[in-house]
């Protein structure tokens, strides 16, 4: 099955069994445009990232990619297709599996993923530039500058709170318009659907 697909299954499920799923969004540029993370999703305060690898992916760049998202999640899940369970798969022991399974459709959690601790300056780039400089609104530094204030000098509940802020701006009204779509199709997501997730065309071009 395509990668499309098992994304569209795999949302189906989320939003139908997780009653304190903030938000979703695909395809979402980290690390300043280095990787796309296929799946990001906010869960009880908790920023996760999902890779999935399908049946016609390879395992090659698995390893650099989960290193990426441990910078800047909360949790970490690999989501895989069966062909790839007798594989000797090396990674970290705080990133949760999760296998797919073709001929049933179904997600079977082969193991659950343990709290990372992400790097607070990679995740400043959640936030949007425009969004970032109403932090200091009155100073005339850079974004770098700003940046590194904000992890500086930031409680960490006060810097969590801004980053999932930063997260919903982006993202929070295209996954409601997904959410709605897919209670007016007995929650069903089709692979068209997905553009809903895209973001808003001003903030995705906005320099982030």
């Amino acid at each position: 099955m395509k990668e499309k697909r098992i994304k569209c299954l795999f949302l189906q499920e989320l939003i139908k069994q997780k009653q304190d799923l903030l938000l979703v969004s695909i395809e979402v540029p980290v690390l300043m445009g280095k990787r796309k993370l296929d799946i990001l999703t906010i869960e009880k305060r908790n920023i996760i990232g999902y890779e999935i690898k399908s049946k016609k992916d390879n395992l090659a760049k698995l390893d650099g990619q989960i290193q990426d998202y441990l910078k800047i999640c909360d949790k970490v899940y690999v989501i895989l297709d069966q062909k790839f369970l007798n594989f000797n798969l090396k990674l970290p022991h705080n990133v949760g599996i999760i296998i797919f399974n073709d001929q049933t459709r179904k997600f079977i959690l082969k193991k659950k993923p343990t709290k990372n601790t992400p790097n607070a300056y990679y995740q400043t780039f959640f936030i949007t530039q425009s969004k970032l400089k109403e932090y200091r609104k009155n100073s005339k530094q850079s974004s770098f500058e700003i940046r590194h204030y904000i992890v500086q000098h930031f409680k960490k509940n006060k810097f969590k709170e801004m980053i999932i802020n930063g997260l919903e701006y982006r993202f929070l009204e295209n996954f409601l318009l997904l959410k709605n779509e897919s209670e007016q199709n007995s929650h069903t997501i089709h692979p068209d659907d997905l553009f809903l997730l895209l973001g808003k065309p001003s903030i995705i071009k906005e320099k982030m």
